[in-house]
């Protein structure tokens, strides 16, 4: 991890800004960092054997370059008994719609080898199909084994808004995390860097000082989360027939924990926010009253 220390002085007022250059990681290692340090909840879903042979001729059907002419081509499981994956493409008729076959591969599991069943030589040939299938083999297990990308950044904003962070930036993905927040940050930074993997973050410590234009963005970005999140919790009010109990009780938790993240951040910044405190309870009464007459109307 790279730091740089800007005023930083212990003083309790004090905060970092955050930001990585992401690659893919092993899932182990971000298995391994994130159980250590007691978040292993907001780690991400690892890929499952359907999903890998999916990802794995998706790939090698784009880098085959297949003429498609508007024709869509679908993947899809084969039968529940086998673990393998069909490519058609689907061509809509007046009555219903044709499938032409395209490619179908499966997993070997005596060789946990990744075997072409069959191709349409209509849309490509196979000089020499044991070569494609090493090299499929290769991005299965690949797959397997490792988080992509945009996977591992979405992982690190979890963490982050999970320590009490806000994004102040979405262009470069720029953090603020309260002085709070670092002793548990730096060495889980340091603990993903050292795994096998690209991912390269920095962060550069600092005195929040009001009149600062630091300071200002920290307050701009935490006001603009917590009015983001309140849109999305109407627009799901509005979007909805009947609030499931588990609806109702997620919501309830989500604006629980916003309205404990404005009072952290009035303590950070100094500051009262109590339209924010007022709006947060506006949408808390609309939440209660869309469950009440749900339940008048039963």
């Amino acid at each position: 991890m790279s730091a740089a220390s800007v005023g930083f002085d212990g003083s309790g007022n004090d905060g970092c800004f955050c930001w990585w250059e992401p690659g893919p990681m092993r899932v182990t290692d971000l298995y391994n960092a994130l159980f250590n340090a007691n978040i292993g909840q907001l780690l991400p879903k690892a890929s499952t054997i359907p999903a890998a042979l999916k990802e794995t001729l998706s790939g090698f059907l784009e880098a085959a370059n297949i003429r498609v002419r508007g024709l869509p081509i679908a993947i899809n499981p084969l039968a529940s008994d086998v673990k393998g994956v069909e490519a058609v493409q689907r061509n809509p008729g007046q009555t219903s719609n044709q499938f032409t076959h395209v490619m179908s591969i499966v997993l070997n599991e005596q060789t946990n080898r990744v075997q072409i069943v069959s191709h349409n030589p209509v849309f490509f040939t196979l000089p020499n199909p044991t070569a494609v299938e090493d090299r499929m083999t290769s991005v299965y297990q690949q797959q397997l084994d490792w988080y992509p990308t945009p996977m591992v950044s979405s992982c690190l904003s979890r963490v982050i808004a999970h320590l009490g962070g806000v994004l102040c930036r979405k262009t470069g993905g720029v953090y603020y995390l309260p002085e709070m927040a670092l002793n548990r940050f730096e060495p889980l930074a340091n603990a993903l860097e050292s795994g096998q993997g690209d991912l390269a973050i920095t962060i550069t410590k600092f005195t929040l000082n009001p009149g600062e234009r630091s300071y200002r963005l920290v307050a701009q970005s935490i006001r603009r989360e917590v009015e983001e999140v309140l849109i999305q919790v109407e627009e799901g009010l509005r979007s909805i027939g009947k609030q499931r109990q588990n609806g109702r009780e997620s919501r309830t938790e989500l604006l629980a924990g916003l309205a404990d993240k404005v009072k952290r951040y009035e303590e950070i910044l100094g500051i009262a926010m109590n339209d924010l405190t007022s709006a947060i309870d506006r949408v808390q009464q609309a939440v209660d009253a869309h469950s009440v007459v749900e339940d008048l109307a039963l």
